[in-house]
């Protein structure tokens, strides 16, 4: 029984309607009705990493450094490393490209700075991460690197990691 008022405690049957246990669970997760270990991924309640971090871990292991290596710069458990490399975990997260975008500063032409960006498919959804230190110069920088290889992002966005 899907609650279309999204009241679970309601029982007005004009609020209710017979659906599938698996599309109860689609429209509770699209209504951000679920908590606790049902809600996938990052939005898990126990979740220690975000998808950016997933995207990196997968990135690094293509580029040859261990899990061993990975773990001294992610904080998680080797085995959790591990299972996300295997797809036991994350497998729906996918790195499709990583790259460090390296500029100078137009405020301080001696300063060279860097930003990390990282193209995710995530199920059918396309995200951009990027590690922000609130510097415009440098979210300025990101969107003009979009905008120059005419990236369309199907369902996705630019997404600022604080991490």
């Amino acid at each position: 029984i899907d609650h279309l008022c999204c009241d679970k405690r309601c029982h007005k049957l004009e609020h209710l309607k017979k659906v599938s246990p698996k599309d109860n669970m689609r429209n509770a997760v699209k209504h951000g009705l679920l908590s606790g270990p049902k809600r996938p991924g990052e939005d898990h309640g126990n979740a220690k990493i975000n998808f950016m971090q997933v995207a990196e871990i997968k990135s690094m292991h293509q580029q040859g450094i261990t899990a061993i290596e990975i773990a001294k710069h992610i904080p998680v458990k080797i085995a959790h490393i591990r299972n996300i490399l295997r797809g036991t975990t994350y497998g729906y997260v996918k790195s499709l490209n990583a790259l460090t975008i390296k500029f100078q500063s137009a405020k301080e032409p001696t300063i060279q700075k860097a930003v990390e960006v990282h193209h995710v498919q995530v199920h059918n959804d396309y995200f951009i991460y990027a590690r922000d230190n609130n510097d415009p110069e440098v979210q300025a920088k990101v969107n003009s690197y979009i905008n120059r290889m005419n990236m369309k992002l199907k369902t996705g966005s630019v997404i600022w990691s604080h991490n």
